[in-house]
């Protein structure tokens, strides 16, 4: 491997990169059927090479409804698309296999153009099954392509005059192809030999060092049942989080770059859906939210972003999946107001908002609405305001007042988790227009006035039925009049409109980067010198059940049962930053 830093000294130190390499085995527990089988053996994902660092950008830090770098303080707006494939048994982001030019179908390729458009973060959707089962092989046939074709394909061709493709900045990484391999494309990938949470494990490291944020999305099809079981679903996540916390340079380049977006449209799970609370033998988001963020907080206090849908469902016993009175997208309905879910009948999250006040990590939750227009979410067409009106009403009001229970408020982040069409009816063109009137972000580029802290567009897929994506149906071209879109309403910078700019923006983040790393590093060989380096031991986890009664041996057990509840060779993770209070 090789990288194109161009200084000697700003070459990854693999020792460095690997000094906590053995310090996090995870062991499998009776409740294990969730633990990927890549891992039975008390193995954490292993890539054969260590991965290129690059330069991670700066740890996100919420506060007060807003998103900050937690090195500068300076706001951050999140511009991403979701890019599936680990949900649907491709067990690696989709396209690969596409064929064609590398620039189109090769991942490092892919990746570097994504970030010369302009986005910053990268939504994984999967399913747990799929981690634990081997994904296809990605090596395809492909037309060689050099870093200009890249740049060019990564430019508005109506751009006149086009820039100089040759003066974009190198990829922060760079993962060399042997000359025999020329015309083979994602050689260098983890092997499919092995359970896909290797290969999930190795994506997110590439895209952090890429300097993207990255969105972890448990997606699953709306018959999946996994989340009417609470507890399966908690450990299911905590497991799949302690992969994640247990990368060796989790602490100094991952913590504070990754969210976990815990459940996709909880409203359409099921044969009925979930609500906000429990409805006889199906649990409510209340209990299924905290119990899960309960638990991962009980393993790596402080480290984990947290990201929660909503839910439109009314409260009526014969509601169906899609009983949606209010008129909200699936993953919206975050509704507080009492006339308007009285109005309405709809599900109420107040008892949520009120544990979450109570809780360390409510300063690290995002709310993530999903903003689909008619021609996806079947929602009637409606006027720019009346638009406006409801999400103001679900989730603006708690982004700009905030929830407030009586003795306490706080803001809440936002960011629309899902957005995307193919803007090709007059009602969808409506909507998203009446949604970016709302939100502000294409004038207000920087987010300071705005309800939103950022948006992730669906998706970069082309085999996204519905919305289309962000490539021709070959996967070959950009669809260029929707980057234009979100050039003009949403506030996405690429490269073209200002390269020098954009040069020298990257150019910043290379340095911050490479100081905070060594900063990082030192604390983290300091704490590794003088702490007992035991593993982070999963054996017999105790779910942190939200809203569940102790047991009668339990309560007679006293001061005992607070001790249950904590897990043995907890795992510390030597702080990259501290977040913002």
């Amino acid at each position: 491997m090789r990288s194109h830093l161009q200084n000697p000294s700003d070459k990854m130190d693999h020792q460095a990169y690997s000094a906590n390499d053995n310090v996090c085995p995870v062991h499998r527990d009776e409740h294990g059927s969730w633990w990927p089988h890549a891992l039975a053996s008390g193995a954490v994902p292993r890539l054969e090479d260590p991965l290129q660092r690059g330069y991670p950008a700066a740890p996100l830090a919420p506060k007060n409804g807003r998103l900050y770098d937690a090195w500068y303080h300076k706001k951050v707006v999140l511009k991403g698309v979701s890019w599936f494939g680990f949900n649907n048994k491709q067990g690696m982001v989709d396209g690969l296999w596409a064929g064609g030019s590398s620039a189109a179908t090769d991942f490092q390729a892919v990746v570097y153009e994504l970030k010369l458009l302009g986005f910053n973060t990268v939504r994984l959707p999967f399913t747990f099954d799929m981690l634990k089962s081997r994904g296809l092989n990605q090596v395809q046939k492909c037309t060689s392509s050099t870093k200009s074709s890249w740049a060019k394909r990564a430019t508005d061709p109506d751009i006149q005059p086009q820039p100089e493709y040759a003066g974009v900045p190198n990829p922060p990484v760079y993962l060399d192809v042997p000359v025999t391999s020329r015309h083979l494309c994602n050689t260098y990938l983890p092997s499919n030999n092995t359970a896909s949470i290797e290969r999930l494990m190795w994506t997110v490291q590439n895209l952090v060092a890429n300097g993207f944020y990255v969105v972890l999305d448990y997606h699953p099809d709306p018959t999946d049942t996994l989340a009417l079981d609470v507890e399966t679903f908690a450990r299911a996540w905590t497991y799949t989080w302690a992969a994640v916390a247990c990368l060796p340079n989790f602490a100094s380049d991952i913590r504070g770059r990754l969210l976990l977006d815990l459940l996709n449209e909880p409203d359409k799970i099921g044969t009925a859906g979930l609500g906000w609370t429990r409805s006889g033998t199906v649990p409510g988001l209340d209990e299924l939210y905290l119990t899960t963020m309960d638990t991962i907080e009980s393993i790596t206090p402080n480290d984990a972003l947290f990201m929660v849908q909503g839910s439109v469902l009314s409260q009526a016993t014969d509601r169906g999946a899609r009983d949606n009175k209010f008129g909200l997208s699936a993953g919206d309905g975050f509704v507080t107001n009492t006339a308007t879910m009285s109005k309405y009948d709809l599900t109420d999250p107040r008892g949520f908002f009120n544990e979450l006040l109570k809780r360390p990590y409510k300063n690290r939750l995002l709310l993530a609405p999903h903003l689909y227009g008619p021609s996806v979410s079947g929602v009637a067409a409606a006027a720019a305001f009346d638009v406006a009106a409801k999400v103001d009403s679900s989730w603006g009001v708690l982004a700009t007042d905030g929830y407030c229970n009586g003795n306490e408020c706080m803001r809440l982040p936002v960011v629309a988790g899902e957005m995307g069409s193919q803007l090709q009816t007059q009602d969808d063109l409506a909507y998203y227009d009446g949604i970016a009137q709302y939100v502000q972000l294409g004038i207000a580029g920087d987010g300071s006035e705005s309800p939103l802290v950022g948006w992730i567009w669906w998706a970069y897929n082309a085999n996204s039925a519905g919305t289309g994506g962000l490539t021709t149906d070959d996967w070959q071209d950009l669809l260029w009049p929707k980057i234009r879109y979100l050039v003009d309403y949403y506030g996405l910078k690429p490269w073209y409109e200002n390269p020098a700019a954009f040069i020298k923006n990257i150019e910043a983040e290379k340095n911050d980067a490479l100081m905070a790393r060594a900063a990082a590093d030192a604390a983290a060989h300091s704490a590794a010198g003088a702490a007992d380096q035991s593993p982070l031991n999963l054996t017999g986890l105790p779910v942190v059940r939200f809203g569940a009664k102790p047991s009668a041996d339990a309560a007679a057990a006293g001061a005992g049962a607070a001790a249950d509840t904590t897990v043995g060779g907890q795992l510390e993770v030597p702080a990259t930053v501290e977040y913002i209070p």
